[in-house]
């Protein structure tokens, strides 16, 4: 697990045969999306408003915190950021303890035994998610069986 640029940085350097990445990526790799990712609003507790409270987020220069930028710009919100993570888990347990909004995957937020409160039903934004290659590389039976993995959610036969 690493940000994006690092991933590239391996694969092309060889260390990786395969990785997945928030796109969009450079067209020297092969790129096959795996998911589409919405990303939602979330806060420590109603009666707060969003435009004047804390936020918790990605930091700067990610991909996934453009795409929240953009989107909260949109809302006419300017985040007041007073903690960064690259870990959305981070960023959900600090929703949770009431330090500041976000913006998140549901997958992240709404999950475990106590989710947080989602206060849009519309996503900021939707970051895709790709599978990233080298072009032109020899088959490689156990790649291409963890890439159909992903895809599909089953293991292959």
């Amino acid at each position: 697990v690493e940000r994006s640029g690092p991933l590239l940085d391996q694969l092309r350097r060889r260390e990786l045969d395969l990785a997945f990445v928030v796109g969009p990526v450079a067209a020297e790799f092969e790129v096959v999306e795996v998911l589409q990712e919405p990303l939602y609003l979330y806060g420590p507790r109603e009666g707060q408003d969003p435009a004047t409270g804390d936020w918790v987020l990605f930091p700067r220069g990610r991909r996934t915190r453009a795409l929240i930028d953009e989107g909260l710009s949109r809302m006419n919100i300017r985040p007041r950021v007073t903690l960064e993570s690259d870990s959305p888990d981070v960023l959900r347990q600090m929703v949770a303890l009431g330090i500041g909004w976000s913006v998140l995957p549901a997958g992240v937020a709404e999950s475990g035994t106590e989710p947080i409160t989602r206060f849009s039903d519309e996503p900021v934004g939707v970051r895709t998610i790709v599978a990233v290659t080298r072009p032109k590389e020899a088959p490689d039976l156990r790649r291409e069986a963890f890439l159909e993995f992903a895809l599909s959610g089953k293991p292959p036969d």
